[in-house]
């Protein structure tokens, strides 16, 4: 076949290629607004690091990169806590019941590293 035979029976079938084209679009769009909920996503990762006077980079020692490491562990119970989700509700004004954002609350540490990452 030809390239000059493929743009024949594309030409030939046009029409039908169109109609095919908007009928899915059209059903994607009726699916998306009517069948599925909006649902937005946020994020943000923190860093867990020794802090002090006098305190530089030169100064953190391998030990502390592990405590550093154990804490994020502690701080990622702490961020599901009922305590700190109750507060977030608060401060938000949110009508949700804690048990509904803990759900929705997905707190996890980024590796071996010293980063923890929140996401709602």
């Amino acid at each position: 076949m030809e390239l000059r035979e493929i743009l024949e029976i594309i030409k030939k079938r046009f029409n039908i290629i169109v109609l095919v084209t908007l009928a899915a679009m059209s059903i994607a769009a009726v699916f998306s607004y009517i069948v599925l909920d909006d649902v937005y996503e946020t994020y943000t990762t923190l860093m867990v690091s020794k802090s002090g006077e006098g305190t530089t980079a030169g100064d953190i020692q391998y030990n502390d990169i592990l405590l550093n490491q154990k804490l994020v562990k502690t701080y990622s119970i702490i961020v599901s806590s009922n305590k700190v989700v109750d507060r977030v509700i608060q401060d938000l004004n949110l009508d949700k019941s804690p048990e509904t954002i803990k759900k929705k609350l997905n707190v996890t540490s980024v590796g071996d590293t010293e980063i923890i990452k929140i996401s709602v």
